[in-house]
Parts: structure tokens; sequence; C-alpha cells
């Protein structure tokens, strides 16, 4: 701009097309994984217009405490398995869980998760799972990846397929970058 005139306009475009001419502008209803261009025109009060260089902005799921992450497993136990979809971990999460607060494993038998996990570097800690269930760990069942994540501390106590970063790893899935420091208990019936 101009520091002797001052603005006059803006003008705000998504994929080519003019969507504002105010200084801010909001995508709504952007469907997942999705990808915009942008970019902003600005002129001043003499008239002289300059434009900014073109952006990117995508539409990914992001986690960043014990309730997104307690989101994601409800969403995926109830058929949602994100194929195709980037969750990326925005923080180190403390799940908080107890002998009465345990946690839900992402993914089960009946619906796998078949996303990508990007824990980005970050740490989940107080993971609990005390029971005779199969497909037990942070995530139960896993047909996506799951890369970049640490379980720092918790308890996994199952039946059969339990882990701490995974329960059961499908042979469509990956995990890389990962590593677990839970305790891992695996219950015998005699």
């Amino acid at each position: 701009t101009d520091n002797q005139s001052g603005v006059d306009s803006y003008e705000i475009y998504v994929n080519g097309t003019k969507v504002s001419t105010t200084n801010s502008y909001t995508i709504t209803n952007m469907p997942f994984n999705a990808s915009y261009s942008y970019y902003v025109i600005v002129t001043d009060k003499a008239g002289n217009s300059r434009q900014s260089s073109t952006g990117t902005v995508s539409n990914k799921l992001y986690v960043s405490n014990a309730t997104d992450l307690r989101n994601l497993a409800t969403a995926v136990n109830s058929g949602n398995s994100f194929n195709g979809k980037t969750i990326i971990q925005t923080a180190n999460i403390a799940l908080g869980c107890s002998s009465t607060n345990q946690w839900t494993p992402i993914g089960n038998s009946n619906y796998a998760f078949a996303g990508t996990y990007d824990g980005n570097h970050k740490t989940i800690s107080g993971m609990y799972i005390n029971n005779t269930s199969w497909y037990q760990g942070l995530f139960g069942y896993n047909k996506g990846s799951i890369v970049n994540l640490g379980l720092t501390s918790g308890t996994v106590k199952g039946m059969q397929y339990i882990g701490g970063i995974v329960g059961y790893n499908d042979t469509t899935g990956f995990i890389a970058s990962c590593y677990n420091k839970a305790n891992i208990i695996a219950a015998i019936i005699m």
C-alpha cells in the first residue's frame, strides 16, 4: 500500500474467482482433503494495485486434545474409516484415563481406521485399558498409516491383538517413526 494515500479496496480470489471485497474471507463447507489456491489484490487510494503471491489452503482434520482424540475414536467406531483423509496431531495430549475412565481404541474388528494419522512428532500419555477384549491399543484395528507418534505412558491389558500404538495392524496398515512406553499385558485364560 501507499503510506500517503491508504488502502482503498481489497479483492480476495479463491481458485481464480473473486469471493470478497473486504480484508478477510472464511471458506465454509469445505470438502475434506480439498485444496484451494488464493491471492489478494490491494489497491491504494492513488490507484496503485498490488497482488499477493498465491497461497494454498487445504482441509485436514486436526486433533489437539483428549476430546478430539475421543471424537476420532467415536467416528471410526461408528463406521467412518477416514480412508484417504489425513489427521494431524497439533499438541501433546494427556488422555487422563483411569480404571473408571478407560480408553476406547480407535477402530475395531468391525470398523478399522483406514486414514493417515500423523502424530507430528507429538506424544500421547495416560492411556488406560483393562479388559479381556481383542484389538486393544491407542488404535485397536489399523488399515491405514500411523506415523510420527509417541505413546509415553499408560497400561494396555487385553486378550489378543494388543499393543501400545496399535493392537492389530492389518496387512494394508503402515506404522513408521512411532514408539511405545506403555505397559502391555496379555490376559491369559486357562
